[in-house]
C-alpha cells in the first residue's frame, strides 16, 4: 500500500504538469484522479510481488532452470501453460512464487491467484469472486461485471485475448474452476504464460489443453540441510554440537520443504536435550502443521480409495504389489494405483514393490491413530506388536478389527514359512 501511495503521489505532480502543458487548460481534478487511478492500477499489475513469502530461496535455482525451456519465456508466438504437481508440502507454490517473481517483469500485466481449492469451496459465488480478482489484477474495470461464472469465464477471454499477461493459479483441485479460470490458450494474447499448481495430475491431463507438466522432486540432501539450518539457526549450517542432530531432521523429513520449515521453526534456539524429545515425539505423532497439509490429498479419496490408502500406510509399504493387490481382492476391494499415483501418495517401484514417503505413512497411520488415542482396541487398524499386546491381553477388541489381527498373523506366518524355507534350501 505504500509503494501504491507514493506511486500515485509522484504520478500525480508529474501528470498535472504534462495535462496543462500539453492541452494548454486546466483540468478538472475528477479527470485528473480518473488518469492517475488507471496509471496506479496499471503500474501495479507490473510490479506486484507474488503474495507468497521466500525468505529463504533453496534449491530453486536449480529447478527454474529445468522448465526455462518449457516457458521459454522469449517466444511469443503461442500460449504456453505449465503444470506444476507434486504432493502436499512439497514446495509446488513456493517454486511458482519464485517463478513469477523472476519473469513477471516481462508480461503486460500480471496475477498470483492464490488458494484456489479453499476459496472455491465456497461454492460459485467463491468462483465469482475469484473471476473478478483476476480480470481486476490484471487491471481490468470489474465494476460493470454481474451474472454467473459462465459469464465470468466469457468476460475473461474477451477482455484478455489480446494481452500478453502472466497468470499463476495456485492449489487447483479440479477440471471445472480450472476451465472457468484458464478454459483455452485461446483466451489469452500471444506470448501468455499459464502457470498451474496442483496435487492431483489427473487435473492436468483432462483439462483438454496441452499442459507441459513439471513434478515436484523432494529435496537433495545438501539443500535439505541448508533450509533446516535456515529455519534452526537462522544460519546456513548447523550449530556448534548440533550436527548429528541435524541429520537426523533430514532423514526424517526426507526431502519435504515443509516439514523442514516446521520442524527447524519449532526446535529454533532449543537445547540438544529438548531436541531429542521432540524429535522422538514426531516418530509418535506428526506435527499437526504437517499432518494437516498432507491430509488434504487424503480427504480428496473416494471412501473406497481411503480405506485402501490406510491399509497400505499402515500394513503393505515395501511389500510386492502383487501381494498386497491380492490381499486386498480378497477384502472384496478393487485396488488401483493411478489414482494414489496422481495425488502422489503411493506408486510403484522398479521391483514392482510399493512405494510410500514415510511422511505420508506416518500421516495415514496418524489417521488411524485419531479414531481412539487411548483405547488402540477401539482403532480400525493395528499394526504396532506393543498395541497388538494390549488389545489380546485386555480382550478389547472391536468386530472389524479382528479381521487385521487375523491378516496380521497370517502374515507372521507367511513370512516366517518362507524364511525357513529358505534357510532349509540355503547350502
Amino acid at each position: 500500500m505504500d509503494m501504491l501511495i507514493r506511486i500515485r503521489e509522484n504520478v500525480e505532480d508529474f501528470h498535472c504538469v504534462m495535462v496543462r502543458f500539453t492541452v494548454g487548460v486546466s483540468c478538472s481534478w475528477s479527470y485528473e484522479s480518473e488518469l492517475i487511478d488507471k496509471i496506479v492500477k496499471n503500474t501495479f499489475t507490473k510490479v506486484a510481488p507474488a503474495p507468497v513469502q521466500m525468505n529463504h530461496r533453496v534449491g530453486l535455482g536449480t529447478r527454474f532452470e529445468e522448465v526455462k525451456p518449457v516457458l521459454d519465456i522469449e517466444s511469443n508466438d503461442t500460449v504456453r501453460m505449465l503444470g506444476i504437481f507434486g504432493a502436499g508440502g512439497i514446495g509446488k507454490t513456493t517454486f511458482a512464487a519464485y517463478l513469477y517473481d523472476k519473469i513477471r517483469h516481462r508480461f503486460q500485466a500480471s496475477t498470483f491467484l492464490l488458494h484456489v481449492r479453499e476459496k472455491s469451496n465456497k461454492g460459485i459465488k467463491g468462483l465469482e469472486d475469484l473471476q473478478k480478482t483476476l480480470l481486476c489484477q490484471l487491471g481490468e474495470d470489474i465494476g460493470t461485471m454481474v451474472g454467473s461464472t459462465f459469464k465470468g469465464s466469457v468476460e475473461i477471454k474477451r477482455r484478455l485475448g489480446k494481452r500478453r499477461v502472466l497468470l499463476v493459479l495456485d492449489d487447483i483441485d479440479n477440471k471445472e474452476n480450472l476451465n472457468l479460470l484458464a478454459g483455452g490458450c485461446d483466451w489469452f494474447g500471444s506470448g501468455s504464460r499459464i502457470i498451474i499448481t496442483t496435487r492431483d495430475e489427473t487435473v492436468l491431463e483432462n483439462h483438454g489443453v496441452e499442459i507441459k507438466k513439471y513434478k515436484m522432486q523432494p529435496l537433495n540432501d545438501r539443500d535439505c540441510l541448508e533450509l533446516f539450518c535456515w529455519n534452526a539457526f537462522d544460519i546456513n549450517r548447523p550449530a556448534e554440537n548440533f550436527e548429528y542432530m541435524s541429520s537426523r531432521v533430514v532423514r526424517y523429513a526426507k526431502g519435504i520443504p515443509l516439514a523442514l520449515c516446521v520442524i527447524g521453526s519449532n526446535l529454533n534456539g532449543r537445547t540438544i536435550e529438548e531436541w531429542e524429545i521432540e524429535l522422538g515425539e514426531y516418530r509418535k505423532v506428526p506435527h499437526s502443521d504437517i499432518q494437516g497439509v498432507l491430509e488434504i490429498s487424503y480427504y480428496s479419496l473416494s471412501e473406497l480409495e481411503r480405506k485402501i490408502f490406510l491399509d497400505c500406510a499402515c500394513f503393505f509399504k515395501g511389500e510386492k504389489w502383487v501381494y498386497v493387490e491380492r490381499i486386498l481382492k480378497g477384502c472384496d476391494y478393487s485396488p488401483s494405483l493411478r489414482t494414489f499415483a496422481a495425488k502422489c501418495l503411493m506408486t510403484i517401484d522398479e521391483s514392482g514393490c510399493l512405494k510410500m514417503h514415510d511422511l505420508i505413512q506416518d500421516m495415514g497411520r496418524e489417521i488411524v491413530r485419531k479414531e481412539s488415542p487411548l483405547i488402540p482396541g477401539n482403532r480400525s487398524r493395528l499394526w504396532h506388536y506393543k498395541d497388538i499386546l494390549q488389545v489380546l491381553e485386555e480382550n478389547s477388541v472391536r468386530m472389524r478389527i479382528l479381521f487385521y489381527l487375523h491378516f496380521f498373523l497370517l502374515t507372521c506366518l507367511y513370512f516366517s514359512a518362507k524364511t525357513n524355507a529358505i534357510s532349509v534350501n540355503s547350502p
